[in-house]
């Protein structure tokens, strides 16, 4: 079971040691922690004149989210998929109804593209606790063993959604839980890919194949 993985941007893992973050890693770094919610210094500016300001308020969550809404539909159909989109659940979200980062991705993309739809239908059985935290898990298994599916949840393949890709624990897991109830995962979609080499261009980043099994 594997599906490739498009991405926006990149930056250096913080495991990484000994690399001087440049202004496009603190950009792309920005850009996930305003899409997350968080407050961050300082703001990024993307495209020519600086045309997309991202900071730590509302208008800029809304900003940021629109402008990988964009790039993230832009990327999928170009790669030649469409349908169902399946957020990955934050660590804490352990309810159906509660709001999380992916599925507000994934809202932002179906809104900007009809080619797509949102269904936030994953959720843990458990709080997981931060993985950045150091305190939560990236094993596939463990993540696979803590999901719920949505009662009626009406799909047979999807497109799975998260925020940042750091060992692909997440998404593999959710692709072998999808899987074990007859959902077929075709490809995947983060906003951000920690890296261990810069891309030469921020919103540059190739796709890459995931291997789920």
């Amino acid at each position: 079971m594997s599906f490739p993985v498009f991405v926006s941007c990149g930056y250096p893992s913080y495991e990484e040691a000994g690399i001087k973050w440049k202004d496009d890693d603190w950009r792309a770094w920005r850009l996930v922690q305003v899409i997350k919610g968080r407050e961050v210094k300082g703001y990024s500016k993307f495209g020519k004149g600086g045309k997309v300001i991202v900071e730590s308020n509302k208008r800029g969550r809304t900003s940021a989210l629109r402008l990988i809404a964009g790039h993230a539909a832009g990327q999928l159909v170009s790669g030649g998929f469409r349908g169902p989109l399946v957020p990955v659940p934050s660590s804490n979200t352990t309810s159906f109804g509660t709001e999380f980062t992916a599925q507000l991705i994934s809202d932002a993309i179906a809104t900007y593209s009809d080619r797509f739809s949102a269904h936030p239908v994953l959720r843990f059985t458990q709080e997981m606790g931060s993985t950045s935290g150091g305190k939560g898990s990236r094993s596939p298994e463990v993540i696979a063993e803590n999901l719920a599916l949505q009662r009626g949840a009406d799909i047979d393949e999807c497109i799975l959604v998260d925020d940042v890709y750091t060992t692909g624990g997440h998404l593999k897991g959710a692709a072998r839980f999808l899987s074990s109830h007859g959902i077929r995962v075709v490809a995947a979609y983060c906003v951000a890919q920690t890296v261990r080499e810069r891309p030469k261009q921020m919103f540059g980043m190739s796709s890459f194949v995931v291997d789920a099994r």
